[in-house]
């Protein structure tokens, strides 16, 4: 069976991927909502007349749901998929009102965006999902699969038929195949389960959040090989350095000093790790130590 991923975000930080298969499509994470316009032109450019059939939400992040309403109303048939936490989310106003906050304080610093509209209002989830349900896309099945770690309400869609894993967060943010940085905001230990339960599944081909496709069986083994050596290392780090006495603010400025360097530094924003730095320190030592 023939298909094609297209990278439709609008800038970094904000990616977002369409699925394209004879049958059917399926929009991948929506981005930032301050590129919501220029996605729309970017998915529509590609469809060429075609519809646009499903939003797959990974998670509830605003860097990742933010572009979904502004596509619904250009395809008002599109189904956002979700998980069933993710949906609670979207019905909470103080979340919406983080989210603009959220985007707009990245349109402003961070890319240098002028003003605009409030495009995230009225977001809401056509269809709950939890592990093992299906997504049919005609000449495509993708099955949910549960991946907390990241955020509680994580999920990734694997097609048994293709070995295609749209993966997300838990698995780590990628720099490269051989630099995967933790990206555990939730739970370490939920984390590792997911990386190990994708593993076994020997993808061929990965959608790997904010950064691309890989594909090749070997490739895809490497990263989520480096993604579980990464969690690892991370961990022995941040735990060797707590029970020398180090905590608090030091604890997360040792992390920063070590890790975000090379090819990370290069690769991801430092606001972006620092805001995940915070919360990552603190869930290992809470797991492992508290």
């Amino acid at each position: 069976m023939t298909f094609e991923i297209h990278n439709v975000g609008t800038v970094l930080g904000g990616e977002a991927f369409l699925l394209v298969t004879e049958q059917s499509t399926a929009l991948i994470d929506s981005g930032f909502a301050f590129g919501a316009k220029g996605l729309v032109k970017n998915i529509a450019k590609i469809l060429d007349g075609r519809p646009l059939d499903y939003i797959l939400l990974t998670h509830s992040h605003y860097d990742h749901v933010s572009g979904a309403q502004e596509c619904r109303r250009h395809w008002p048939d599109a189904k956002i998929v979700s998980a069933e936490h993710a949906a609670k989310v979207f019905q909470k106003p103080s979340a919406i009102k983080t989210m603009m906050k959220l985007n707009r304080s990245a349109a402003r610093n961070t890319h240098h965006f002028p003003i605009f509209k409030d495009n995230i209002s009225g977001i809401s989830t056509d269809m709950i999902v939890k592990d093992g349900d299906v997504i049919d896309l005609g000449d495509m099945k993708l099955e949910v699969l549960e991946t907390p770690g990241h955020t509680w309400d994580t999920i990734a869609f694997w097609s048994a038929e293709e070995k295609l894993l749209i993966s997300n967060e838990t698995i780590g943010v990628a720099v490269d195949i051989d630099n995967v940085t933790p990206a555990c905001l939730v739970s370490f230990k939920k984390a590792v389960e997911s990386i190990e339960r994708v593993r076994a599944l020997a993808p061929e081909s990965i959608v790997m959040p904010h950064y691309g496709v890989v594909s090749g069986s070997d490739v895809c083994a490497k990263y989520l090989e480096s993604a579980y050596a990464g969690h690892m290392s991370y961990k022995d780090m941040i735990l060797e350095a707590y029970d020398g006495g180090m905590e608090g603010d030091d604890l997360l400025k040792y992390s920063k000093d070590r890790l975000w360097v090379g090819p990370i530094r290069i690769g991801q924003p430092e606001a972006a790790f620092d805001l995940n730095n915070k919360y990552i320190v603190p869930t290992i030592v809470k797991e492992f130590r508290q």
